[in-house]
């Protein structure tokens, strides 16, 4: 996890805790052996994960992985969404 990701769990953390209520929940899309940031975002008090694993997506360029992580945004609702600034 880089700055930037840890920065906004971070946020997201803080906007819950001010508005009294709500979940953070961490959505990446990595190999399996890759689950650190996950982790990570875990330990630093979010409420859950959610990591897409599947072998046909490796090497995905920003367009298809963008694809990816908004339909697994949409099939929740969400009031806000932060994202990270690039992938590893």
């Amino acid at each position: 996890m880089d700055d930037a990701d840890r920065y906004g769990v971070e946020q997201a953390l803080r906007f819950v805790e001010a508005s009294g209520g709500g979940s953070v929940i961490a959505i990446a899309m990595a190999p399996m052996e890759t689950a650190g940031p996950l982790r990570t975002a875990l330990a630093m008090g979010a409420d859950s994960a959610v990591q897409v694993v599947d072998d046909a997506l490796a090497g995905s360029d920003s367009l298809v992985t963008a694809k990816i992580l908004a339909a697994v945004i949409q099939r929740s609702s969400y009031d806000l969404v932060i994202a990270g600034t690039e992938s590893n």
